[in-house]
């Protein structure tokens, strides 16, 4: 008999894990470095011997990870839409990087470092309490939980995570510099696109370049510096990083995705629909196999493998039409531009029009609505009897002379009440505006007299009308604030400039036909006229106006806040291509 056959027959009659321990019997004397063979990233994802997350992670999002760790990039840039698990992916990366340092007899040994301080993974995010909220909660989950990390010893603090004395795992926020003086390993600045300082300008390029040059120091080409986020503006941080990544590939993995590209297509409903990247529209499926851009006709073809991969074979039509589960039906219906950008990680342009849909504005100002702003500066009360309390929003402006003769900015007033619910759009509030005007001063006077603005809110008062709320601009409001108030009318300050979120309000409310305003020139302009500044703000173009525009959004805002959804009366079940 030939002992080596009789050798190779008694090691296949073992079983898989006797053999497992075999060879990683032999590859540690091989790699005297090591105390554990390290196991693959899906492994440690996966298998319950580690993370146990199987269950719960994107396929896709393994595969990244695994990318990441079988090839030899040095950085990852991630820009995703919201939802597609690009923050679990930092956590996972964290605690797998943790894994493979333990792993070594003597991590600090095997790259030359001296054993005066531990070596260090840090997650910075926008605030301290959203780096311990999203990657450092999981990670911390996930040190506790697990069987491989319950053979080391751990100190687990707030705001940072010690194992066997020699590895540390920290949280940081965008406002501070924690990464000076560390022995830092890996880097993961999640949201980086979101970071401020103190004066409200973004320092995600000044913290990137302090994480990535402490990892480098320290680690050379064995460190790792990840860059995670969704992204708003073509001037975002990661946006431009992806987009010079490109052009030099070597050492940096960049992944860029839509959230229902990111998804386990299996969880997601087998119905798509068709969405028009320039047009910002639902494509009718009536239309699928006749479907007109410019002079051309174009056929879809929709099959079960477009259904399935969610991708057209072309890529050209890929970056024109997008395929989309019925998950994201309501989204795109609602919001095309957020829902793009949110959820399609398509970022806007700082010319974009932040409403494009124009068609819908002219639909919600109708000529046969009274408008009892009569211009002027005149005002009367409405005739109607009204049962629902008015809202007011007004933003202030003194109009004054400039020195080259022009007019500085004017102020608008915007007033409307709540108009019943909508079944067709999940039971949410319809507006009707009662009265939209922009103020200028009188050419006797010099500027704008706030008084003359308040007078038209305490004659509604005075005349018997219940007023819900009225909110102001932060600028120069304290007077009025205050005088209304003591009148008894309910007034607070509300910022329109400070967040999108009134703008977000007006336009919703005009894609889905719930507002209703009476026909005024200026508010018209203005509304087509918005463009989205880096994402966060709402502004008009250069010479151009808002005024009017932001107290109807102010207005909008105010109602959909106090009145919510009704959605018991909703017809939700209904979604209509």
């Amino acid at each position: 008999m030939n002992p080596q056959n009789s050798s190779i027959s008694q090691l296949e009659s073992l079983s898989d894990k006797a053999k497992n321990a075999i060879f990683e019997k032999f590859w540690l004397k091989l790699h005297t470095e090591y105390r554990i063979k390290p196991v693959s990233f899906r492994r440690f994802v996966n298998n319950p011997s580690y993370l146990d997350q199987a269950e719960y992670v994107y396929p896709n999002i393994v595969n990244l990870g695994e990318k990441l760790m079988n090839g030899d990039c040095n950085l990852l840039i991630v820009e995703a839409g919201i939802g597609s698990g690009k923050s679990f992916l930092a956590s996972l990366l964290i605690a797998y990087i943790a894994y493979l340092l333990l792993c070594l007899k003597d991590p600090h040994a095997y790259f030359n470092l001296s054993k005066d301080k531990p070596i260090t993974i840090i997650n910075m995010n926008v605030s301290e309490a959203k780096a311990k909220q999203v990657v450092f909660g999981s990670v911390s989950q996930f040190i506790s939980t697990s069987p491989f990390f319950q053979q080391f010893e751990k100190t687990l603090l707030k705001k940072s995570i010690l194992l066997d004395g020699v590895i540390e795992l920290l949280c940081g926020h965008s406002r501070e510099t924690a990464a000076i003086g560390l022995n830092l390993f890996c880097g993961v600045l999640d949201e980086a696109n979101f970071y401020v300082d103190t004066d409200q300008k973004s320092n995600a390029e000044e913290i990137f370049h302090t994480i990535s040059s402490r990892v480098s120091s320290r680690f050379g080409m064995n460190g790792l510096t990840i860059v995670i986020s969704s992204s708003k503006h073509d001037e975002d941080f990661t946006t431009k990083m992806r987009k010079e990544a490109e052009k030099n590939p070597e050492k940096v993995l960049v992944h860029y995705a839509r959230t229902w590209l990111t998804k386990d297509r299996k969880k997601m409903s087998k119905n798509v629909f068709i969405f028009d990247i320039e047009k910002y529209k639902v494509v009718p499926r009536t239309m699928w196999e006749k479907y007109k851009v410019g002079q051309k006709v174009i056929n879809f073809h929709m099959d079960a493998k477009k259904i399935q991969t969610l991708q057209f074979s072309n890529s050209m039509m890929n970056d024109k039409f997008w395929i989309i589960p019925m998950d994201y039906f309501m989204d795109f219906k609602r919001n095309p531009e957020r829902a793009a950008c949110d959820l399609g990680a398509k970022s806007m342009k700082g010319s974009d029009r932040f409403i494009k849909l124009e068609e819908y504005i002219n639909l919600a100002f109708k000529q046969s609505l009274p408008n009892y702003s009569i211009g002027d500066n005149r005002w009367k009360l409405p005739k109607e009897e009204l049962f629902e309390p008015l809202y007011i929003h007004i933003d202030l402006g003194l109009n004054r002379d400039t020195k080259g003769g022009g007019t500085g900015d004017a102020c608008g007033i915007a007033v409307a009440h709540f108009n019943g619910y909508s079944k067709q759009h999940g039971g949410r509030a319809k507006i009707r505006f009662v009265a939209v005007e922009q103020i200028v001063k009188s050419p006797q006077m010099r500027e704008i007299q706030f008084k003359d603005v308040r007078q038209r809110i305490v004659m509604l008062h005075d005349a018997g009308f219940e007023i819900g709320g009225v909110t102001l601009d932060g600028w120069q409001s304290e007077d009025t604030v205050q005088t209304l108030n003591n009148l008894g009318i309910p007034c607070k300050v509300l910022s329109i400039d400070r967040t999108v979120k009134p703008y977000e309000t007006y336009k919703e409310a005009l894609y889905e036909k719930r507002v209703e305003l009476p026909y005024n020139e200026v508010a018209i302009h203005e509304s087509k006229h918005l463009i989205i500044v880096k994402g966060s703000k709402v502004d008009h173009p250069k010479k151009g106006s808002k005024d009017v525009s932001d107290a109807i959004a102010g207005v909008c805002y105010a109602i959909v806040k106090d009145y919510g959804a009704d959605t018991d009366d909703g017809d939700n079940g209904l979604i209509k291509i």
